[in-house]
Parts: C-alpha cells; structure tokens; sequence
C-alpha cells in the first residue's frame, strides 16, 4: 500500500498512442528525436512510446496532424480486450467520451468493421467527433443517447463499457481525486455502472463479448459490480479468462488490474464476460 501511495504522488509520465493508419511507429520516433521530445519504449505496446515533457509535444504537429493521441497505457488495455473482427460485425463504445478508445478501436478495427460511439452529453460528442476526425476517422459513428437506454434493436458482437467512475486509479494526473471523492459518491458510480451493464447485456449477441473497465483501483466499483451482474445473469454470461500476453496484470485467472507502483501506468480494471445464451 505504501509503494501505490508513493507512485500516486510521482511527477505523472504521459504515453503516446502512435497512430499507424498514418505513420510508422519508427517515422514517429524520428520525428520525436527531430523535436527534440525526449521519450521511452513501452514494456507492453509497440505503438506505444512515453514522455515527461507534454508541452513541447503541443507545441509539435504530431498531435495535430493526428500521428499520436495522448492516451494512458491502461486505456490501450481495455482496447486489446476486443477480439479482431470479422467482415460485418459491429463494435459498440457505450460510453464513448472523452473518445481515446473509441479512437484507438478505430485506428485498430476502423477499416474492418462498423464502430458505432455513444455518448449522452451532446457537447462532449463534438470533442469525440472532433478527435475522431484529427487522426482520420472520417464521419464517426456517434449517436446521443444514454447507455442505460439504447435507441436501437441491433445487436452487437462486441460492446466496450468504459463506465463512469470515481478515477480512483489515476491521481497521478488529478491530484484533487484525493479530496474530492466520497464513499457516498463511490457507492452512486457502482449503482450507475452496474445499471448499465443490466441495459447493455441483451443487445450483445450469442457468444459475443461485453469488456467492462474503469480508471479506479476501487473493488466497489471493479470486482462487486461484475460479481453482482453475474448473478443475476448467471444463464447468460460468464466471464472470460484475459489472454495470455496479459498475464502481467492478472493476479487471478478472472480480471485484469493496473496499478502504477507495480506497471508504471494508471491505475484501471478489466474484465471479460462473454454471452453463453
């Protein structure tokens, strides 16, 4: 506990998702050497590089002309939970804002499959499209609506869940998590995210795949929302073992944890249910 409050409190490392639709990971890391940005290697992803000076990046082209996004390791977790798709599927990012990964299910899947973005608030859609957009998604799929209210009967064969929670797992970057979060607080986010993932259950198809994930190290919100699903939908789901490439970050053969002391990456939980009615 000691070490996860220290690496808390450390000067936050910021990682780069290189975007391959557009440049090679090597051309980028010359650009990087060019700029003068000074970076390291990703232990876990190859078009992953990190940095510790983020402004000299914004003051670069590489943001702008869409070659890299600034997106936590952790969050390139979750996308790597997704399958590769087959000609026709559907990907679902049921909680799209503020769009990393519905970006990089796009820079990863875009070209293969039909990736369909949701988010309620309609000014966070804009910065979604947006984003989309600058690393070349053109006319992004993103519908307003509420997840625990899909306006649609299609069926999906995968569904990301990146639910709203308290980001317990990423103080690093918002120091004032620290002070502001309540358990009151933290027992409203686990009734939302168990919520939607009641709403989102039936419009995943027979042997498709629902990922749940959080920015937060809390099990209320992590471990007690997929257990308390499953049991009330023990026909119809079940959870899945994480592939073997992330065995560094499983402890049990059920879900994934970072953490920054032990992984150098925001702290986050994963985990794979699987429709099996």
């Amino acid at each position: 506990m000691t070490a996860l409050c220290e690496a808390l409190n450390n000067r936050p490392v910021f990682d780069l998702r290189i975007n391959t639709q557009r440049i090679t990971v090597t051309e980028f890391k010359q650009r990087l050497v060019q700029e003068k940005i000074h970076f390291s290697d990703s232990v876990y992803f190859e078009n992953v590089v990190k940095i510790t000076d983020i402004q000299n990046l914004r003051n670069s082209q590489l943001l702008k002309k869409g070659f890299c996004s600034v997106q936590d390791e952790s969050g390139l977790v979750a996308t790597n939970l997704m399958s590769v798709p087959e000609s026709g599927d559907r990907i679902l990012d049921a909680c799209s804002a503020p769009g990393g990964k519905y970006a990089a299910l796009w820079e990863k899947f875009g070209k293969n499959t039909q990736i369909i973005g949701i988010e309620k608030n309609g000014k966070r859609i804009l910065k979604i499209r947006e984003n989309s957009e600058r690393i070349g998604a053109l006319n992004p799929m993103i519908i307003q609506a509420d997840a625990e209210q899909l306006p649609f009967n299609i069926k999906f064969e995968q569904i990301l869940a990146d639910v709203p929670c308290s980001g317990m797992g990423t103080i690093q970057k918002h120091p004032d998590i620290k002070w502001r979060r309540s358990l009151e607080e933290i027992l409203r986010f686990q009734k939302l995210q168990l919520a939607i993932l009641e709403s989102l259950g039936p419009y995943v198809k027979p042997m498709g795949i629902l990922v749940y994930c959080t920015c937060t190290i809390d099990p209320a919100e992590n471990e007690a929302v997929i257990e308390h699903f499953l049991v009330n939908n023990k026909d119809n789901f079940a959870i899945v073992t994480p592939p073997v490439m992330f065995r560094d970050f499983c402890t049990d053969s059920k879900y994934i944890r970072t953490f920054p002391h032990l992984h150098h990456m925001d702290g986050s939980f994963a985990a794979i249910l699987r429709r099996i009615n």
